[in-house]
């Protein structure tokens, strides 16, 4: 699966394509890959600017809810959701990416390198 994303996540540099066809290609490859493959997860995340403190609340239905204290001003915010969920996660910052939802609450994350079950342990929750 991650090679399909790959494949669809780079087709928008490509010249020549229509901007149909890289719409319908980005929307099916958000289908298949949102899940889990060998190598990463894909979580849904929801987050909380300008919280208290940075804490992690739970999760419902497969989604993650978490709370940090960064405003959603440049990037601050995502920046520390990567950061809590690397140091809660015992992974370094670059294995967590922001695949989709950069400007909004509700995020796609790809964490690399764990496995779901020991991702779903280590942040207490379940799928």
């Amino acid at each position: 699966m991650p090679l399909v994303f790959l494949v669809c996540k780079h087709f928008n540099l490509q010249i020549g394509a229509r901007s149909r066809e890289k719409q319908r290609l980005r929307r099916r490859a958000l289908y298949e890959v949102d899940g889990i493959s060998d190598e990463s997860t894909i979580v849904r995340v929801k987050v909380q600017p300008r919280a208290s403190r940075d804490e992690i609340t739970g999760s419902e239905e497969g989604l993650v809810k978490v709370k940090v204290t960064a405003p959603p001003v440049g990037g601050k915010a995502n920046k520390a959701l990567k950061q809590l969920l690397a140091r809660r996660l015992g992974i370094s910052k670059g294995r967590v990416e922001i695949l989709s939802g950069e400007r909004s609450r509700e995020k796609r994350v790809q964490i690399s390198g764990i496995a779901p079950e020991e991702m779903w342990r280590r942040l207490g929750g379940k799928p």
